[in-house]
């Protein structure tokens, strides 16, 4: 009897012990195409450089390590992680180092009364929803196929504010087209953070067909400053002319507001690329990188915005 519980505790010690490795393999599995899915992000924009965040080197790590080179395949998407040296290209990385004090960006000062900011006030999500439901101050109350009020993500660091709210093929409403939501993923994981757990939400929050009407982004703006609240974000990424001029309510082109730090409702704002953009203009990714990389800086407590 003894022997016969003996070997069904091993047998069920083993099988304990193969599920584990299995598990551990499959985790494995998905942090590999992860990995390769950011690097590929990163050859498309022409990165050949990727900066050590503090948390990489840690605080007492040797000068060696932070200091340790990287490098990207040539075709991350399209060859195996057990690419050879010789087919690698070796870069050295250029890592992050914290200043002591923290380094210091420029932010413009602080914002001006807005008469927008307190004209929505919505506790939760369901009060959000609601609020854009039951909005009517310009034509899509009227004409719209859908509405949006975000991606529900609630108290998240990060929020990226799009141009308007479209319809999916399934016909349903969605913050993006199915090839920017792609390419934004691409960008989210690069950063080093889960798409899921960043906040989004659209500058027009009401889905229409055809163009957009012209009144659109100013009378939605109450509603995109009050998810702003919600989410209460540490940076806001604003993507493409329309959600950047929206959100800050200013007229200037977008080439011309990217890569510059700017302030809504007392929060740092980087402008940048739409997706969209960066899928039709391909050169202009490495530029949409150097954006992502300032607020990862921030993020990482790197760089200290004045008056943030």
């Amino acid at each position: 009897m003894s022997d016969s519980l003996t070997d069904s505790a091993a047998d069920e010690g083993t099988a304990a012990q193969h599920s584990s490795a299995d598990d551990a393999g499959a985790a494995l599995l998905e942090l590999s195409w992860n990995l390769r899915a950011q690097l590929a992000w990163l050859e498309s924009l022409g990165v050949r450089e990727i900066p050590l965040l503090p948390m990489m080197t840690g605080a007492g790590g040797s000068a060696a390590a932070r200091s340790a080179s990287a490098s990207l395949p040539r075709s991350a998407a399209g060859r195996s992680p057990q690419t050879s040296a010789s087919q690698a290209q070796d870069v050295r990385a250029e890592p992050i180092r914290r200043a002591h004090p923290l380094k210091k960006a420029e932010l413009p000062a602080a914002d001006k009364p807005d008469p927008d900011e307190s004209l929505i006030d919505a506790g939760d999500f369901a009060a959000l929803t609601e609020a854009v439901r039951a909005c009517s101050r310009c034509p899509l109350s009227g004409t719209r196929q859908g509405f949006l009020a975000g991606n529900g993500v609630n108290r998240a660091d990060l929020m990226f504010v799009g141009e308007r709210t479209v319809m999916l093929p399934d016909g349903t409403p969605g913050l993006f087209e199915p090839p920017v939501t792609e390419l934004l993923e691409k960008m989210v994981r690069a950063m080093g953070r889960d798409f899921r757990e960043v906040a989004c939400v659209d500058a027009v929050q009401c889905a229409c067909g055809g163009n957009m009407p012209f009144e659109a982004p100013r009378a939605c703006r109450p509603l995109l400053l009050a998810a702003i609240r919600f989410v209460r974000p540490r940076v806001i990424i604003s993507l493409g002319k329309t959600a950047t001029q929206t959100l800050l309510n200013i007229s200037e082109p977008i080439t011309r507001l990217r890569g510059t730090w700017r302030r809504c409702a007392g929060i740092p704002v980087m402008p940048t690329f739409h997706p969209a953009y960066l899928l039709q203009h391909t050169d202009a990714k490495r530029q949409a990188w150097d954006d992502l990389k300032q607020v990862m800086r921030v993020l990482s407590g790197d760089v200290h915005l004045d008056g943030s």
